[in-house]
């Protein structure tokens, strides 16, 4: 990559623009070329990948958090890179690149929402799908029979994911999952499915 100080940088093919935690003090527009969006829990499937005229590494910016994804170069590139503290005045310069940042954030909310209705729909067939429990144990049946016992079928799903009123936003659904102990949050970016069986 080029010196910190110019405002574009070129990037080779393969190379990697920031890593999945690093803190980010920038964010970049693609002038062109590809580069890939990398999250490290999808090993080596991109979430996305991006173009001429998208932007990534706002997010650091805007929450001053560290960086929720990777970026690596798919092929050369060329990105436009804008510094925290440069990013109000360019905003105040040129209002078509604050306008497009919020087009574009509001289609990548939109698809999160789409996404997560998804999930909670093939939660509710699931749950409509997923076998009766089966009878409990007899206490007179001894244990060397326990292991040829059938698996257990899976809990039901909570109700407010799949019944009347599912329309909760994923941070909702996330919050309430974690309150009634279908889940665990252990940090600002993670989830874990408890198994309650």
């Amino acid at each position: 990559m080029s010196t910190a100080k110019d405002s574009f940088v070129e990037v080779a093919a393969g190379a990697t623009v920031f890593k999945e935690g690093d803190s980010g003090g920038d964010m970049f527009i693609i002038e062109s070329g590809q580069i890939d969006i990398v999250r490290k829990a999808r090993g080596d499937e991109p979430v996305a990948t991006l173009g001429p005229g998208d932007f990534f590494g706002e997010m650091a910016i805007l929450e001053d958090q560290p960086r929720f994804a990777g970026a690596v170069a798919k092929t050369n590139a060329r990105l436009l890179r804008i510094e925290r503290s440069a990013f109000a005045d360019v905003l105040k310069q040129n209002v078509e690149i604050g306008v497009r940042i919020m087009r574009k954030l509001a289609a990548r909310h939109r698809r999160a929402e789409q996404r997560a209705q998804e999930a909670l729909t093939e939660l509710a067939r699931m749950k409509s799908a997923a076998p009766a429990a089966p009878p409990a144990r007899d206490a007179a049946k001894p244990k060397a029979d326990a292991k040829a016992e059938a698996p257990r079928a899976p809990p039901n799903v909570p109700r407010f994911l799949s019944g009347p009123g599912a329309s909760n936003t994923f941070g909702q659904t996330l919050d309430m999952s974690k309150v009634s102990g279908w889940a665990r949050r252990p940090g600002r970016r993670g989830i874990s499915l408890l198994n309650r069986r």
